[in-house]
């Protein structure tokens, strides 16, 4: 009869190790697969870092350019006010020409 139990005994005793290592083996994929999960997110944040580092630059070119669009424009608005008046002041002058040339005429009568 002590064969049989001893028998039993290492039957009982390998199930145990089995589920011993099957335990060992689902904490170890748990750890790798979070470790898995860390990484991707590590190697997430450092791309969006890299992007950002990249954007940022981008944004204040942007910005720049906006900036000289926008003083562009001011002085062409004040060139266009600039041709306004020369033109007023050429009308004008020329008026005074003619006043002055009607003037010479009847002195000259």
């Amino acid at each position: 009869g002590g064969a049989v139990v001893d028998s039993e005994e290492l039957r009982a005793g390998a199930q145990d190790e089995r589920a011993a290592a099957a335990t060992e083996a689902a904490r170890l994929a748990d750890g790798a697969k979070q470790a898995a999960q860390e990484s991707a997110l590590l190697e997430a944040r450092e791309e969006r870092d890299r992007l950002a580092a990249v954007a940022s630059p981008l944004d204040e070119a942007k910005r720049s350019l906006e900036a000289a669009r926008r003083k562009r424009d001011a002085l062409y608005s004040q060139l266009e006010s600039a041709e306004v008046h020369l033109a007023t002041v050429a009308a004008a002058r020329n008026a005074a020409e003619r006043k002055l040339d009607r003037l010479a005429e009847r002195e000259g009568r």
